[in-house]
């Protein structure tokens, strides 16, 4: 059976998936710094990520808001 994915859905989907590359990358920064690593970049990264993740939230916030009749 093919599933259709909506936009609002696919949406959703990129934000969900934005929210665990957020952790994951949090998680290596702790791991790093729990070994004595310089953690700049790796922090850096993080910071580019969770500016994309904000991007994101106001794509769906955007989309939920189109599909709920308000603007």
């Amino acid at each position: 059976m093919d599933t259709v994915e909506t936009t609002l859905d696919k949406v959703r989907r990129h934000v969900r998936e934005g929210e665990q590359r957020v952790a994951e990358q949090t998680q290596r920064i702790v791991g790093l710094s729990m070994d004595g690593h310089d953690t700049q970049t790796a922090e850096e990264f993080l910071a580019a990520l969770e500016q994309t993740l904000t991007v994101m939230l106001e794509h769906l916030a955007q989309e939920e808001r189109m599909h709920s009749g308000g603007r």
